[in-house]
């Protein structure tokens, strides 16, 4: 059998799977609160619910990661005009 190969591959697996997990963190937690406060008791299928939640999800996420982005151009810039002086 191939088992010998499973240490590698699980490796990268696991690698990815937490990469991604901190990555979209922000958006998961702020939606799943946001969804159950206001959604929950709507009236909603929970197929629309989880539409709705991943929608949220993906435009929070946009949110912080765009900042986090400007902030660090920021950064980048105070510390290029320090640089230079």
């Amino acid at each position: 059998m191939f088992t010998w190969q499973l240490p590698q591959v699980y490796a990268y697996w696991q690698f990815m799977w937490v990469t991604a997990s901190l990555a979209l963190l922000p958006g998961n937690i702020l939606s799943a609160l946001l969804i159950e406060k206001l959604m929950w008791g709507s009236g909603l299928s929970l197929m629309m619910i989880a539409m709705i939640e991943l929608s949220v999800t993906i435009a929070i996420n946009a949110a912080v990661w765009l900042g986090v982005i400007r902030a660090l151009r920021g950064l980048a810039k105070l510390m290029n005009g320090r640089l230079a002086k």
